[in-house]
């Protein structure tokens, strides 16, 4: 597995946001599916998806007290900035963060197991790096995403901070 560490640049994200947990979170992809139905309305305040940067994000947040969690799925916006904001829609500025990158080829399922890599082996195997829970993790859709075909790849990213 080709694991590595990298900063991600503050970014600011358009998209849409629903709450899940454990027993509903396999409806995340008729959320997908729901999303672009609107996607001709929004395309044009995105980098456009042959430009590099293109990118789309599913961002995990957990809801303090409970095991449900907020799911956005988010576009970054061209020149990381917005004037008007659609109806249904919402902003988030991902902040500059340190992230552990773990791939996801493949089908969708390698994602649950790339996240189970990250806490249950990398982190704890960890001498230098820390889970930073006070920042949401996320999948990477890159342009090369395939729908989960063979050939198809999604990264995980996982928030991390030094140890004190």
């Amino acid at each position: 597995m080709n694991i590595s560490i990298t900063r991600k640049p503050a970014q600011l994200y358009i998209g849409q946001t629903r709450t899940f947990n454990h027993s509903t979170n396999h409806l995340i992809p008729a959320f997908w599916n729901e999303f672009f139905q609107q996607w001709e309305a929004i395309e044009h305040l995105l980098i456009a998806p042959e430009a590099p940067g293109f990118h789309g994000l599913g961002i995990c947040s957990p809801l303090s007290g409970s095991d449900d969690f907020q799911y956005m799925i988010a576009y970054p916006l061209k020149d990381n900035a917005l004037s008007v904001l659609p109806a249904g829609l919402e902003v988030r500025l991902l902040p500059e963060q340190d992230y552990v990158v773990i791939p996801a080829p493949g089908a969708s399922e390698n994602i649950r197991k790339a996240y189970t890599y990250a806490f249950e082996t990398w982190l704890p195997q960890q001498t230098e790096w820390e889970y930073d829970n006070t920042k949401p993790d996320f999948e990477y859709y890159p342009p090369e995403f395939n729908d989960f075909q063979e050939d198809s790849i999604v990264y995980v990213y996982v928030p991390i901070r030094k140890k004190a």
